[in-house]
């Protein structure tokens, strides 16, 4: 099957199975379902992958602190991560595990290409690693000896690796973004990592010593050494699509990516090192990466010992999936850090959606079932408003713009909202039956078209309204409960 030009295929990064997902996970994969949803509503082909990076030193490490082995524990985690995925309407195509075999074989074929194409050596690594991050440091990305991230002096080690030639990538990867070819967004993100590139690369270790770790993909040719995380892990992206393997449907059709969705802490790993691989083996660029900011709390990255953090399972459970989504649409700018906390959640569900949208759809059902008005919604679809809000939701994709698609969606509910106040049907109706239902019927049209466009976000609560409005029914409760 040929690459279908319109088809639109969006990843997460794999997450790290060996605890609960933060909000910042929940953040990542909500606003990638949003973007697919948003495709599907388009008609485009489209394929939505996220999943879990099992092939690592510190999932050992949890797994024994658990008391448990590898497999079960692993399994027991991708059961939590899921669960939490399917709470908050995360609908993903395909959920991949890097232990999965498919993934084994696209890792396999990507070693071996990089090695065809000369790109692999062998040598011996003097240095830094951290664990936690899984990654070799220098003394520069320490802060007073540690590793920024986990608070920990990284580990001083020698071994031998076998190495692979980023350094020899770093200008055609910078001609790229420079031609848009490989877009980074936002701009900051760009100019970031093209001052990286600028700078020259330096090769990488892309192997560690085999010493028995559990679902490690070894070297072929050389079973003292397991391919290290990088190969492996960016790997996923076109393994889960069949790269590597006999059928190769969905990577034909859906390869390059449309987008690659991650936090700016994992920029330089995927405009980088993933491009560098791909060049390496011959095979396309993604088409684009949308770097989005960290989640902050008063101002500041979210952390334990600030006592800041959000638990998006607990906040699911007080504003519900749809108020969390909405806000992570709505409130957080796309490609900037995004202020979040239990009150601003809280206030912006009220406003959007217990206030909002929720008293709207009462409001409407009520007139348009005690007025009898009647209005074809087989036809809504050729109605001027329905092809306006169409196209943005086409422009708004195209352009990955999550908040400005909402922010319309929303100021268009209060639209009708403000148009009920000022031609108050209501008291229309006492005097002039028809012309009130001539008022509430372009109301209901309107608001029929917003509720359809608003599925990506709220996806079970526009699928509800559409079924009040087509069988005539109020809701049995509120939709929205204000807290």
């Amino acid at each position: 099957m040929e690459h279908n030009r319109n088809s639109f295929y969006i990843t997460t990064p794999i997450f790290y199975p060996n605890g609960n997902l933060h909000i910042g996970h929940a953040y990542t994969s909500v606003i990638a379902d949003i973007f697919a949803r948003m495709s599907r509503l388009s008609g485009r082909p489209t394929y939505f992958l996220t999943g879990v990076d099992e092939n690592s030193l510190k999932i050992e490490k949890k797994a024994k602190e658990a008391g448990q082995e590898i497999m079960p524990f692993l399994d027991e985690q991708t059961g939590k991560i899921k669960d939490i995925f399917e709470k908050l309407r995360v609908g993903y195509d395909q959920y991949i595990r890097t232990t999965d075999p498919v993934h084994h074989r696209g890792v396999i074929e990507m070693w071996n290409r990089l090695k065809k194409a000369g790109d692999i050596y062998e040598g011996t690594y003097e240095g830094l690693y951290c664990v936690g991050c899984e990654s070799f440091k220098t003394e520069k990305d320490l802060i007073d000896g540690k590793c920024p991230d986990h608070g920990v002096e990284p580990e001083k080690i020698s071994e031998k690796n076998y190495f692979f030639r980023l350094s020899k990538y770093a200008d055609t990867i910078a001609q790229h973004i420079r031609t848009g070819d490989f877009l980074i967004t936002p701009v900051a993100r760009k100019n970031e990592i093209l001052a990286v590139l600028e700078g020259g690369l330096q090769d990488i270790p892309f192997s560690r010593p085999y010493k028995g770790q559990p679902n490690a993909i070894l070297v072929p040719g050389d079973e003292t050494q397991s391919i290290y995380v990088w190969c492996d892990a960016l790997t996923n992206y076109i393994s889960a699509l069949g790269f590597g393997s006999s059928q190769k449907t969905y990577y034909d059709m859906f390869w390059p990516a449309k987008v690659h969705i991650m936090g700016k802490d994992i920029l330089r790993f995927h405009a980088a090192i993933w491009p560098a691989m791909l060049l390496s083996a011959g095979l396309p660029l993604p088409k684009q990466l949308l770097v989005h900011g960290l989640m902050i709390s008063g101002g500041k990255k979210m952390s334990k010992s600030l006592g800041n953090i959000v638990d998006p399972e607990e906040m699911r459970g007080i504003v519900g999936a749809g108020g969390l989504r909405l806000y992570f649409a709505h409130d957080i700018p796309l490609t900037g850090d995004g202020e979040i906390s239990k009150d601003l959640i809280v206030a912006s569900y009220n406003a959007h959606l217990a206030n909002g949208l929720g008293n709207l759809t009462n409001r409407l059902l009520k007139m348009m079932i005690s007025y009898e008005v009647q209005f074809d919604m087989e036809k809504v679809a050729h109605t001027p408003v329905w092809q306006k809000t169409e196209a943005i939701l086409k422009e708004s994709l195209d352009n990955l713009d999550l908040t400005g698609y909402a922010s319309y969606i929303w100021k268009e509910f209060a639209s009708i909202d403000k148009e009920i106040q000022d031609t108050e049907p209501f008291k229309v109706f006492k005097v002039d039956p028809d012309k009130a239902r001539a008022i509430v019927s372009g109301m209901m049209i309107k608001f029929y078209t917003l509720v359809y466009f608003t599925d990506p976000i709220l996806p079970h609560t526009s699928a509800r309204i559409i079924s009040y409005i087509r069988n005539r029914q109020m809701p049995e409760r509120p939709l929205f409960v204000k807290i």
